[in-house]
């Protein structure tokens, strides 16, 4: 089986990454996941912070347009007020 990791964690980039740890599968579709950051006054110095480029920002933007559409047909049908 082929398995693709889904499961991000975001931080500033005043923060350092000391520990990462797939933890063992607990019958869920997503494995646990354990981080340890460090916080570090000179680490904005030392490591770059990700930029996102127009079109991904536009994609992030698409995609949350998207989901919240989604999300409120979903309301509508739980509720029988679907637009449909």
């Amino acid at each position: 089986m082929i398995r693709f990791p889904l499961d991000h964690v975001f931080h500033s980039n005043h923060f350092r990454l000391a520990d990462l740890e797939r933890l063992p599968n607990i019958g869920s579709d997503h494995f646990p996941i354990y981080i340890a950051l460090t916080f570090e006054e000179t680490a904005e110095l030392t490591q770059a912070e990700p930029v996102a480029t127009p079109e991904e920002e536009q994609e992030a933007v698409e995609t949350i347009v998207e989901t919240f559409e989604m999300l409120e047909e979903e309301k509508a049908l739980e509720t029988g007020n679907s637009k449909s």
